[in-house]
């Protein structure tokens, strides 16, 4: 998804609100002339119109690659992109900003990642990367890998992906959980949750 093609759409019942400015892509002097989508952390959400491609639910390989400028680290698991839902163990795959704890990087739910000791730096563009190879699953931050971990994931399938917002154990858009805020508020340029994604739009 690039924030340049992105219209607005209604997630559940609540309305995902767009800001599109080449500003917000310009932080610290970082002039990409890019723009960029922001979520107020809270209620704003993009939501796919079709169910995440089978392609990368299971234990299918995938990666998940971000563009993101948090402005600050508010609760220890701040959703970026999901697809899967909570609930069952490994059933989720929900890519995360947080403050810290095991579940600061990646929830699969009940197996989880963290960012370690530091998490990536608030308040500037950080280049985020996920990718699981049907084994092994990395994170990295600009490039430095921060984490390593195998597992025999369970995604579940015929669940919606969703940009700022984890899925519930019922499948619909959860921006809180028993961990705090899931939001994402902070904006980024582009996101590419694997080759697979263009069909879940």
């Amino acid at each position: 998804m690039r924030a340049t093609q992105a219209p607005a759409r209604p997630i559940g019942s609540t309305k995902a609100r767009w800001a599109i400015s080449p500003a917000l892509a310009r932080q610290n002097g970082q002039g990409w002339g890019q723009s960029a989508v922001q979520f107020d952390g809270k209620s704003d959400a993009y939501r796919s119109e079709k169910p995440t491609p089978a392609t990368i639910t299971g234990a299918h390989a995938r990666s998940i690659e971000v563009w993101v400028n948090n402005p600050s680290l508010d609760s220890t698991e701040e959703c970026m992109v999901a697809w899967g839902h909570r609930g069952e163990t490994l059933a989720n795959l929900s890519f995360n900003y947080g403050s810290g704890g095991d579940f600061s990087a990646v929830t699969h739910y009940d197996q989880d990642m963290g960012w370690g000791e530091e998490p990536p730096a608030a308040g500037q563009w950080r280049h985020l990367v996920y990718t699981y190879d049907g084994k092994t699953a990395k994170i990295y931050d600009n490039g430095v890998e921060r984490g390593s971990q195998d597992f025999q994931l369970a995604t579940a399938a015929n669940n919606r992906m969703n940009i700022a917002a984890e899925n519930s154990s019922q499948g619909e858009p959860l921006f809180e959980s028993e961990f705090g805020d899931n939001g994402w508020p902070c904006p980024s340029p582009a996101t590419s949750p694997s080759s697979a994604s263009t069909a879940a739009r």
